[in-house]
């Protein structure tokens, strides 16, 4: 399995305090990655496993939460204009088109980023400092 896919221990704790209860197919043992056996989804943030166990969500997994429960959404793009560099922006849908429409972060974009991972991993961690 590909630990990119996963986040890292830093933001599944951080996604722990502000109430992601989702089942995954992955953990943290005091900071250890794990699968879970044959991939199963468990909620390890309700704290019916004990205090060591942290779920371990996928990005894809994150961002679905973002949408669903706090109406946040992120697009990342491609920049060409030199060598192939990745930028994010951040919307919140509001209650009609007109609130949809305006961009959260302050900046059209976000900085540049030389992975689609980087600028994956920022875009999550910029979301966490708006939810409250």
């Amino acid at each position: 399995m590909n630990k990119e896919l996963f986040v890292t221990y830093e933001i599944a704790l951080k996604l722990k305090a502000k109430g992601f209860d989702e089942l995954c197919a992955a953990k943290f043992n005091k900071k250890s990655f794990q699968l879970n056996s044959l991939g199963c989804g468990q909620n390890y943030n309700n704290g019916t496993f004990g205090a060591n166990l942290i779920s371990c969500p996928t990005y894809q997994q994150v961002f679905k939460w973002f949408r669903e429960k706090h109406k946040y959404h992120t697009q990342i793009e491609l920049d060409c204009t030199s060598k192939p560099k990745y930028a994010y922006k951040i919307y919140k849908l509001g209650n009609d088109i007109e609130e949809s429409i305006n961009v959260m972060y302050p900046r059209l974009y976000s900085d540049l980023y030389y992975t689609y991972e980087a600028a994956e991993k920022d875009a999550v961690l910029e979301i966490l400092k708006l939810i409250k």
